[in-house]
């Protein structure tokens, strides 16, 4: 014979209870596993953060590397600047030097020429040059100074090629030491234009490096992104969850009040 309406079966009832009990069960455990989900998603939310922390701070780093790399080549370009002014001065110097020992020499060799002509009618007419001597003096001093100023005439000429010999060594050595200067400087500006280079390789290395660490942190903040919206939706899930439990929860109540 059937129950009467409205009755629920004691065997029906139990079934019932014993199905829901299972799919709460159920519910517990697909809860559970989101739940560990969350702590999964949380972990590596935090790993990411802490990550992207990391690289931040690497490229506030690399910036301030950067600023401090452009100075350095700002500094060297002034050095190489100021060399290659040095330069050009000193090339002035030693063209101007260069013209003075050319005239020096034109001017040895014009006295030198004159010294030998005067050298060579003196030799010519030795005799006749000492004769004209002894006429024209009036006394043995007379005689005395005027062969002694002939001498001095000489010796002039002499000491002045030899002033201007003094002076052209003088110019000469000048040159020497501006074309080792000019050497020297040359050789600073290969080293500061070397350092330059140098220093120029190492600012793109930082600049990709940095540009590197900027796309790691745009990387970061999008899985970042991704992980906490993943979190959102578990969580929304597991909401769901809880609320099929608290109707599963409801039914068991109804039906063990019905079984009551």
């Amino acid at each position: 014979q059937s129950a009467p309406f409205g009755v629920v079966s004691p065997v029906k009832a139990e079934l019932t209870v014993k199905e829901l009990e299972q799919q709460k069960a159920e519910n517990n455990l697909k809860i559970s596993e989101l739940q560990k989900e969350i702590e999964k998603a949380k972990a590596e939310y935090e790993n990411i953060v802490s990550d992207e922390n990391a690289k931040i701070e690497y490229q506030d780093i690399l910036s301030e590397k950067i600023i401090l790399q452009n100075q350095n080549i700002s500094m060297v370009v002034e050095q190489i600047n100021q060399i290659d002014a040095d330069i050009q001065d000193n090339l002035a110097d030693i063209n101007n030097t260069e013209d003075q020992i050319k005239n020096q020499n034109m001017m040895i060799d014009a006295n030198l020429e004159l010294y030998k002509q005067r050298l060579r009618a003196s030799y010519m007419s030795d005799g006749d040059n000492i004769s004209a001597v002894l006429a024209g003096s009036t006394s043995f001093l007379d005689l005395l100074s005027k062969l002694e100023i002939v001498t001095k005439v000489a010796e002039h000429d002499n000491n002045l090629i030899n002033d201007l010999n003094d002076q052209l060594q003088t110019l000469k050595k000048l040159n020497d030491e501006l074309s080792h200067k000019q050497e020297e400087l040359s050789v600073n500006l290969e080293d500061a234009t070397t350092r330059k280079n140098e220093l120029n390789e190492k600012l793109d290395e930082l600049n990709s490096d940095y540009d590197y660490t900027q796309s790691e942190i745009e990387r970061l903040q999008s899985e970042k992104e991704e992980t906490q919206h993943s979190i959102e939706e578990t969580n929304e899930i597991i909401e769901e969850k809880k609320k099929e439990q608290e109707k599963v929860d409801a039914a068991i109540a109804e039906v063990l009040e019905k079984i009551r």
